[in-house]
């Protein structure tokens, strides 16, 4: 039964067993210093303005795990993680997304702002939230397409461009 759900979602069979072993498929935050977890942030910001995946990778703990639900997907490994930032969120193009500092609960988090584009309003878009461990970053879980969320958190629906 791990084979089909890790064909599906696109990890080892062991991983699968490992999850179901332990019960849940998420990253712990472990709550550093406000300031460390904001630097953390203001970092991989600055590396995704920078389109600079390498470097976000570099950030990644070993084991970091990528979510989306509602959506089947779960993507494990900084590497892996590293090709779905290169390919993805807008064909690759992270310049089209803004990042915006937020929280969610009691975790950092950061809204995203896409342009459909060049030169066009960035729409609001949806949230990742993260588990870091220490400066590292463990647990990213993203929801996507809920731009109208963003309200919820206190910010806008659009950025200017």
């Amino acid at each position: 039964m791990a084979e089909g759900a890790a064909r599906r979602l696109g990890l080892p069979a062991e991983t699968v067993t490992r999850v179901r072993r332990d019960g849940r498929f998420t990253r712990e935050h472990i709550a550093a210093a406000p300031g460390e977890e904001a630097a953390v942030m203001r970092r991989f910001v600055e590396l995704w303005e920078q389109a600079d995946v390498d470097g976000i990778v570099a950030m990644l703990a070993d084991e970091a795990l990528l979510t989306m639900p509602p959506e089947p997907m779960a993507i494990l490994g900084a590497e892996a993680i590293g090709e779905f930032f290169r390919s993805v969120p807008a064909g690759g193009d992270l310049g089209r997304i803004r990042l915006v500092p937020s929280r969610a609960n009691g975790q950092p988090a950061l809204a995203a702002y896409f342009a459909r584009e060049e030169g066009a309003v960035f729409e609001g878009y949806g949230v990742m939230v993260f588990a870091l461990d220490g400066e590292a970053i463990t647990g990213i879980t993203g929801f996507a397409g809920m731009g109208g969320l963003l309200t919820a958190f206190g910010l806008p629906s659009e950025l200017e461009a």
